[in-house]
């Protein structure tokens, strides 16, 4: 055994000594620091929000704060039909959603309007990708188109 190794050896005996001779003071030293780095979290949070990074009266983020202003809000409408019998594809439910869809997209400032009638399926035909609304003229649907749909 070298001389380093030999001082090692007595270093570790030593400091085990020293901790189970001192076991209840660290022991009360360990909790008070667990406590105190477990308090602290409380305070610790995560901004994902980019502009933390900026002062308030960075030019740029003006600019874009006026930018998300003119074109960036969202306002939405939600508008529910629920039918007695529960069966949401039946002909008259999807005519109903069908006109309130035509209707929503006539309401000031809509830009986006969804639904089930204006989902966009998307289907194969041979080579072909047939992007279209998912029902279309519900009322002269057949009942293996209900089925499909559904």
């Amino acid at each position: 055994m070298d001389k380093l190794e030999h001082i090692m050896k007595r270093f570790e005996i030593a400091y085990g000594k020293w901790v189970v001779r001192n076991r209840w003071l660290l022991i009360i030293i360990t909790s008070i620091a667990v406590f105190a780095a477990f308090n602290g979290l409380q305070n610790l949070s995560f901004k994902a929000d980019n502009r933390v990074f900026f002062s308030d009266d960075n030019p740029q983020l003006l600019a874009l704060e006026a930018l998300e202003n003119t074109y960036d809000k969202s306002n939405t409408v939600l508008i529910t039909i629920a039918p007695k019998s529960g069966n949401v594809f039946d002909r008259n439910t999807l005519s109903a959603v069908e006109e309130m869809t035509e209707a929503a997209w006539q309401m000031p400032y809509s830009s986006r309007v969804n639904s089930i009638s204006n989902f966009q399926h998307t289907w194969v035909n041979d080579d072909d990708l047939i992007v279209e609304n998912l029902v279309q003229n519900a009322a002269n649907l057949l009942d293996k188109d209900l089925e499909k749909i559904k």
